[in-house]
This record gives structure tokens, C-alpha cells and sequence, in this order.
């Protein structure tokens, strides 16, 4: 089993002798990722999607890698020898629909047939190049899902977008549209998942949008909307995950969510919000998800999530709470994610943690954390993700740790762990992922445990 290294042990101090070489370059032995198959026009295998993992942001950003909805898929790869933001070839498309896919991959496209996570199958085309050969795609069957993030596409080119009436999905994230270009969406009518994150749209931009009411998720981060576009959101009434991300919004901004009876997942990284915007959440009930990083949140703006009986996940990295945020999180029996990262929180906090038996993901990093408060979360015996990077925990806290059963993934970038400490862990059976940057493991150490153990991805 990937994380029983304990068994080969003895082998590899053998191998080390009595002494160990100094640290040398990182050791990185994760397994390659999985091939993307090639599209089949006929008798198509669908390939499976694969969410993305939020619960490897150490620290958040404007636009933190979270976990899409349902039915959106994961971003093809670029094509080999196809620059991203090349210009399409002139390339004259077949009258034959059958012979559509090939000519559009000659002009620098990709297509294939993809499988969300709720087992719908479907057809989704990444574009290479700017706004020429667009209008190729309407040749295509089947397309639902387009993707043209950070390509060279302008408004000129929405225009050819806006006749895939058929669309349930696009992503237009950092791309050169502008609130010009938004006007050409409103034929969309079936289009469920949009991204416009990173682009030169603003509040006015968002009018366009009131005509895409079965959209589901919309991602505005990194760009120039704030309070005043809100209100256009307000007829999106099956909006089930909202990204704001680095916007301009306020916590006035935030009343207007209130209409939002579905919005399950609000990411507020990086905005203005403070604790009394917070209060205009208790009108949001149904939320689950909540990103919060980077604001201007204290332990005193905490008590207004007390009413949000269905919140999961919770984002407060980087603010500036404290060991008295955890009594106000009490009553979220629900909590399974939980990141508390480059804040004060610290040992007096974690006693009180320990009653979080719910508990899935617990970040830490660059917290005041030791390894006396390490010691009480042996208590957290359904944690399968822990961030304890930049603490000061050693040797000492691993014996804890040793004792979570469930754990996956362990983050000790920067401690002070040692290859003895590191021993500690090599009984936990489901451990697959263990970073140690800038520890005092050693490097002959880590090699070895990497040779020994191929399925482990040990970064050090």
C-alpha cells in the first residue's frame, strides 16, 4: 500500500549506513498524470472528468483552484506544436459533419468526448488561436462545452460565438473581451457555466447576462466588477456557485444575494469584504462553500456564519483571526474543510479544535501552531488533508500525526522534521502525498523512500 514504507524500512537505513549525505535538489516522485485519449468521431469512450483538489491551496489567491460544478469540465491540454495565441490557419472545412473534428484540429483546435462527474457525456472543443476560424465550430456536432481561456480572442470573435446557441459551457477567462463583446452572449440561452475571470468586463458588461437564466455557475474574479453590477445577478435564480475573487465588491455588495436562493458556493478571496458584510450572509442560508481568504475578516465577524447550518467548507486564510475564531465556529456541525492558514491561530485555538471530529481538511500552514497544540489532533480521525508548512512543529508532533489513520496528504514544507521524525509516519496506510521543503530530512533519505515506494509523491 502506497503509504506502508514502514515495511522497506530497514532497507533503506541499510542503505543509508550509519551516516546520511547532505540535502541535495527537491525529489518530486508522483506518477505521471493521466493521458488525455485521443477523440473518437465514432463509437466515442468518454473520458472521465476529474475535479480539481481545493484542498491543496496552501494560501489563497484572487483565484484559488476549487472544485468546478458538476457539469464542467476539466481544461483540455494545449495542443503540441500549437502556439496558444497563433493565429488559425485558413483551412477549408469539409461539407461532410464526419470529417468536421479533423479539419478543426488542423486549424489548431482540440475536440474530444468528455464525462462530467454526474455521467453526462459530452462534446467540448479547446480553441488555440484568436478570432479567426471561429466560425468553423458551427460545423461541428454535438459541441456543449468550448473553452478559450487565455487565447487572443477579442469581441469580434463573440460574435462568431454567439451562434452556438447550442452551448451549455464557456470559458472566456483571460481572454481580450471587453464589455462589447458580452452583448453578442445573450443568444446563449442554454449555457449553464460561464467564466469571464481576468478579462476587461465591468459592472455594465453583466446587462448582457440577464438573459442567461439557466446559468449555474459564473466566475467574475480579477475583474472590474463591483457593487453597482450586482443587482443584474439577481435574476439568476438557479446560480449555484458564484466567483468574485479580487473584484471591486464591498460589503454593501453583498445584500444583493439575498434573491440567490440556490448559491451554494460564494468565493470572496481577496475583496473589501469585512465583518459587516458577513452580516448580510445570514440571509443566505443554504451556503456551503465559502471562500473568505485575504479579507478583512475577524473572529468578531465569525459569529454571523453561526446561522449557516450547511456550511462545509470554510476559507479564512490570511485574515485576521485568532484562537477565538474556533468558539464561534462551533456550531457548524457540518464543517469537513477548514483553512486557517497565515493567521494567528495557534496552540490554545487547537484545544478547542480538537472537537471539530468532522474534520477532512485542515490547513495550517504558517500558523502559531506547535507541537504541543499538534498533539490534540490525534482527536481528528476522519482527516485525510493536513497543512502544518511553515510551523514550527519537529520530530515531536509526527508521533501525533503517525496516529491519523485516514491521512492522504501531509504538508511540512519548512519545518524542522528530520529523517527520524519522518519515520514516525511510515505506518499510516492511505498516506500518497507528503511535501518536505526546506526540511532537515536528507536527501540520500528522501531518495531512498522514493525509490522504495514509487506510488508515494514525496516532494522535497
Amino acid at each position: 500500500m502506497p503509504g506502508r514504507f514502514y515495511l522497506i524500512l530497514p532497507l533503506i537505513l541499510a542503505a543509508l549506513g550509519a551516516t546520511h549525505a547532505p540535502a541535495g535538489d527537491e525529489t518530486d516522485s508522483s506518477a505521471d498524470s493521466e493521458p488525455v485519449p485521443a477523440a473518437q468521431p465514432s463509437e466515442p469512450k468518454p473520458r472521465t472528468l476529474k475535479a480539481s483538489d481545493p484542498r491543496r491551496v496552501a494560501r489563497a489567491s484572487a483565484t484559488p483552484p476549487i472544485t468546478p460544478a458538476a457539469a464542467s469540465p476539466s481544461k483540455a491540454p494545449a495542443a503540441k506544436g500549437s502556439p496558444p495565441n497563433a493565429a488559425a490557419p485558413k483551412v477549408a472545412l469539409p461539407a461532410d459533419p464526419r470529417h468536421a473534428e479533423a479539419a478543426l484540429t488542423a486549424l489548431g483546435a482540440e475536440v474530444e468526448w468528455v464525462q462530467t462527474p454526474d455521467g453526462r457525456q459530452l462534446r467540448m472543443a479547446r480553441w488555440n488561436g484568436g478570432d479567426d476560424g471561429l466560425e468553423q465550430l458551427q460545423n461541428l456536432p454535438g459541441l456543449l462545452w468550448l473553452d478559450l481561456e487565455g487565447t487572443t480572442v477579442t469581441d469580434a470573435g463573440m460574435a462568431k460565438v454567439g451562434l452556438l446557441t447550442q452551448l451549455q459551457g464557456l470559458k472566456l477567462g483571460n481572454t481580450r473581451i471587453t464589455d462589447k463583446g458580452l452583448r453578442y452572449l445573450r443568444t446563449l440561452r442554454s449555457l449553464e457555466g460561464l467564466s469571464l475571470a481576468g478579462t476587461k468586463i465591468s459592472d455594465a458588461g453583466l446587462e448582457s447576462l440577464k438573459s442567461l437564466l439557466q446559468l449555474r455557475t459564473l466566475n467574475l474574479s480579477e475583474t472590474a466588477v463591483g457593487d453597482d453590477g450586482l443587482p443584474a445577478l439577481k435574476v439568476h435564480r438557479h446560480l449555484d456557485e458564484l466567483q468574485l475573487n479580487g473584484t471591486k465588491i464591498t460589503d454593501a455588495g453583498l445584500a444583493e444575494f439575498k434573491t440567490l436562493v440556490r448559491l451554494r458556493t460564494l468565493q470572496l478571496n481577496a475583496t473589501d469584504i469585512t465583518d459587516e458584510g458577513l452580516a448580510h450572509l445570514r440571509k443566505t442560508p443554504q451556503i456551503e462553500k465559502l471562500w473568505l481568504g485575504d479579507t478583512g475578516v475577524t473572529d468578531a465577524g465569525l459569529v454571523h456564519l453561526r446561522v449557516l447550518p450547511r456550511l462545509k467548507h470554510l476559507f479564512l486564510n490570511g485574515t485576521e483571526i485568532t484562537d477565538a475564531a474556533v468558539e464561534e465556529l462551533a456550531n457548524l456541525r457540518a464543517l469537513t474543510w477548514l483553512d486557517l492558514s497565515h493567521t494567528e491561530f495557534g496552540d490554545d485555538g487547537m484545544a478547542q479544535l480538537a472537537t471539530f471530529v468532522r474534520l477532512e481538511m485542515l490547513i495550517l500552514d504558517g500558523t502559531q501552531v506547535s507541537n504541543e497544540g499538534a498533539n490534540q489532533l490525534v482527536s481528528l480521525v476522519n482527516l485525510g488533508f493536513l497543512g502544518l508548512a511553515e510551523t514550527d512543529i519537529d520530530d515531536t508532533a509526527l508521533s501525533a500525526i503517525a496516529r491519523l489513520r485516514q491521512l492522504e496528504v501531509l504538508n511540512l514544507d519548512n519545518t524542522p522534521v528530520t529523517d527520524a521524525g519522518v519515520t514516525l509516519l511510515g505506518d499510516l496506510p492511505k498516506l500518497h502525498s507528503l511535501r518536505l521543503h526546506g526540511t532537515k530530512v536528507t536527501d540520500a533519505y528522501a531518495k531512498a523512500i522514493a525509490r522504495a515506494v514509487p506510488t508515494l509523491d514525496l516532494v522535497r
